[in-house]
């Protein structure tokens, strides 16, 4: 059942203070799936770089981190919904701010972007950076989520940050405590915005992850989420149809390869090709496949979901009489022993759940892999900085380019005392190199795949032999062939410029 933290209707940003998320990051699943958030901002991550990707990730969200990488605590993480359009930007680092900004992107509408901050405590020239930071969302929308450490209720210690904001054209929305001890209470988890006609709702919620309260806002969304949709339709070649597609081939003309107009191999190699995918068109079928969506996690129970709504009712039930300085020390107590229970069984539930899904695939080495992967070493999507496809192409491009400053030598070159020709190939060639390809799902600029290429290659070998001779005989290599499908893949963890990436191809498969 999902639950509703306002009836606002919008793009729904929550930020929480949750004071160590690896413990908590069940909860921080859950939390995500009861009240369909579109974006989380959490500070004191607490998160080190030997924290795998994988440990942290959630179904349906991608996720920005950005780790405190020279002493404890600290640290920020931003979970957004799979579907939304967002890209990270990354102006420059100033010693007191640790923060993620994020371009959100709505179709046909101006971009805003959403930044999530979190100050440490006795920070130095925290407003001055501040100030320096806001600089750089001059003429933009720009909402802002954090932990700021400033106790606006108290003028004195805030005035400096608060008249800040007023010279950026700032709105702060937070006015209830969001830290509540048994001794005390204070604000300093905060939003704001340089454009509030376009918030519709803010407020705090309770939910007793930490000693902070969570924060959220509300913005206009020109066109309202789909959140009912958990399947796309895609289109496929049907390989069922085996026969069929084998008696077509049978039947296919590949006599006009051979007229004067494709004498060359460019020609010859292109009409194959599109002869080929026209062909294989007609066994295309449209499926319906689900997409994952935003779920529980998977070792919830009956009893985890009836203490976590406990636990968040104890907390309340604490902050109440807090507010109204009655003694709390006992429902204080009570809090912390529902919580205690709450994560011994979380983990326990967890152990076992994990144990069954093994234990249950330890005969299927491939799904087995699979899971492994997904909770210990598969590699994050998303990455803190983005580069455009031009950006990496002109890199790429240019280590490729000969230096036309190397000067070649004057001395003639020796002949070779033996001559070397090009001898012509054979069916039986050409079909002993087919058999060495390996099985790969991967397909090329030229949209053949390896099963379409051994289903037509009883038909088309003559022709392939054909070509791979006319290749050797005219030295003219087909320029479809030199086309690729080239993949940005990262040399190191943390990637900051092209030089960190190199390109990955996937040649056109007669080409191999």
């Amino acid at each position: 059942m999902r639950l509703h933290l306002t009836r606002a209707k919008g793009l729904l940003i929550l930020h929480y203070n949750v004071q160590s998320l690896l413990n908590k990051i069940d909860e921080v699943a859950n939390l995500l799936h009861d009240y369909d958030i579109d974006v989380l901002c959490i500070t004191e991550s607490w998160l080190k770089d030997d924290i795998l990707d994988a440990e942290v990730s959630i179904t349906g969200y991608t996720h920005y981190r950005c780790d405190r990488l020279r002493c404890g605590g600290g640290g920020v993480i931003v979970y957004v919904r799979a579907s939304l359009a967002t890209a990270c930007v990354q102006h420059f680092v100033v010693s007191s701010l640790e923060y993620i900004s994020l371009c959100v992107q709505f179709p046909r509408s101006a971009p805003f972007y959403i930044s999530a901050i979190y100050n440490p405590p006795q920070a130095r020239n925290f407003v001055e950076d501040f100030e320096s930071y806001l600089m750089h969302f001059e003429q933009k929308e720009h909402v802002v989520l954090g932990d700021f450490n400033i106790n606006i209720t108290q003028q004195a210690n805030s005035k400096h940050f608060a008249s800040a904001l007023r010279v950026f054209g700032y709105k702060q929305f937070i006015k209830s405590p969001t830290r509540v001890t048994p001794t005390s209470s204070s604000t300093i988890d905060l939003i704001m915005s340089n454009n509030p006609n376009n918030v519709i709702d803010t407020g705090v919620i309770d939910m007793g992850l930490s000693d902070h309260s969570g924060i959220y806002l509300v913005r206009k969304q020109r066109r309202s989420r789909k959140t009912n949709k958990t399947t796309i339709d895609v289109s496929i070649i049907d390989f069922t149809r085996r026969e069929e597609i084998l008696q077509g081939l049978s039947l296919l003309d590949f006599s006009d390869l051979y007229s004067s107009a494709n004498s060359n191999s460019n020609s010859f190699a292109t009409l194959l090709t599109l002869r080929l995918n026209s062909f294989f068109q007609q066994f295309t079928k449209r499926i319906t496949r689900r997409v994952r969506d935003i779920a529980k996690p998977f070792f919830f129970t009956d009893e985890i979901n009836q203490l976590v709504l406990q636990k968040r009712a104890a907390y309340q039930t604490f902050l109440k009489y807090r507010n109204q300085n009655a003694d709390t020390s006992a429902l204080y107590e009570n809090f912390k022993r529902i919580r205690n229970k709450l994560t011994t069984i979380i983990r326990s539930e967890k152990k076992k759940a994990t144990l069954r899904i093994l234990e249950e695939n330890k005969s299927k080495p491939k799904k087995l892999w699979d899971i492994l992967l997904d909770k210990f070493g598969r590699k994050a999507k998303k990455r803190l900085i983005d580069f455009d496809l031009t950006t990496l192409n002109d890199h790429f491009c240019k280590h490729g380019k000969g230096d036309s400053s190397l000067e070649l030598g004057t001395e003639p070159s020796q002949a070779p005392s033996e001559g070397f020709i090009f001898t012509s190939v054979s069916d039986d060639d050409v079909l002993r190199s087919f058999k060495t390809l390996k099985n790969s799902k991967s397909v090329g600029a030229d949209n053949i795949s390896l099963t379409m290429a051994k289903m037509a290659l009883p038909f088309v070998i003559p022709h392939l032999t054909a070509l791979y001779n006319l290749i050797l005989k005219t030295g003219v290599y087909p320029q479809i062939w030199k086309i690729a499908k080239v993949t940005a893949v990262e040399k190191k963890a943390k990637p900051t410029s092209p030089a960190d990436f190199r390109p990955i191809s996937v040649l056109c498969l007669f080409s191999k």
